[in-house]
């Protein structure tokens, strides 16, 4: 391991209402790492809060995270390790597969895929499969010189992209399943007044990584202590809480397909003024 100091990021799917399970699952993990005689690996007494990883790499060393497939694929390739790819019990996942769900405000008019053009769409941040990536590509067949929607506001967050639909701040916006699903399983409200009017091409689930300069052995025995996380009786609770099942061990090829969208999908709109 790297001599910067050691950090685990599992903040990607991060409600207040869950906070207390990745905690949880980490702390079985480092357990059985320490049983598997990896004394001397730094291991984090718990999860940090930070989802951006880009600003994690230069100064800590990733033990254990998980990212959005559009940096693992992007500015951050090469840069980090590919773990496994998490398989949730989501409406739209398949498998380690999932989707984003194309949403609008229950009472819009807004009913098909092209009806949207002309319009403004939320988006969390550019450089996200499930909030751009995939919308972009999915509308790019119906775009005009490259155009689609008017106009974009940036929320910061697929949470902050549901409440600028549901206030009239934009038209759409496009969420990760998973997310949908644990806003609805553990706040209802933030989903409620939406509409879903089409879901996007599927693509692997957000990978569970760890530095690229992780050892193979270590990488070995993260693999093991997540795989007994998963299967831990005592983790059911935590597990459920954020929909997770188990995990796949996909090849990094498998994320190609996310560079392969992104090569399809239509450039971001100007950004509505204020936003």
């Amino acid at each position: 391991m790297s001599e910067r100091p050691a950090v685990v990021s599992l903040a990607m799917y991060a409600l207040p209402e869950t906070e207390w399970a990745p905690g949880a699952l980490w702390r079985r993990i480092a357990t059985d790492m320490r049983r598997q005689g990896l004394r001397e690996v730094a291991l984090p007494k718990d999860v940090d809060g930070v989802h951006d990883m880009a600003a994690l790499i230069p100064n800590r060393t990733i033990v254990f995270g998980q990212t959005c497939g559009f940096p693992f694929t992007h500015s951050l390739a090469g840069r980090l390790q590919l773990l496994g790819t998490p398989i949730y019990d989501a409406p739209g996942c398949r498998g380690p597969l999932y989707r984003s769900l194309v949403v609008v405000r229950a009472e819009s008019s807004l009913r098909t895929l092209g009806d949207l053009r002309g319009h403004v769409v939320a988006v969390n941040s550019w450089d996200s499969q499930s909030g751009w990536n995939a919308l972009a590509a999915l509308v790019a067949p119906l775009a005009l010189r490259g155009n689609f929607f008017s106009s974009a506001r940036i929320s910061g967050s697929h949470v902050q992209s549901l409440a600028a639909v549901r206030a009239g701040h934009a038209d759409v916006a496009a969420i990760d399943c998973v997310t949908f699903a644990l806003l609805h399983k553990h706040r209802r409200a933030a989903v409620t007044g939406l509409r879903v009017i089409a879901e996007t091409e599927a693509a692997p689930a957000l990978p569970f990584v760890t530095d690229a300069d992780t050892q193979p052995e270590v990488v070995s025995a993260l693999k093991r202590a997540l795989l007994g996380a998963l299967a831990d009786p005592a983790l059911a609770e935590a597990r459920s809480e954020l929909l997770l099942n188990w995990i796949e061990d996909l090849p990094p090829a498998a994320y190609d397909v996310i560079p392969e969208m992104a090569s399809r999908a239509i450039p971001p709109p100007p950004l509505r003024p204020g936003g």
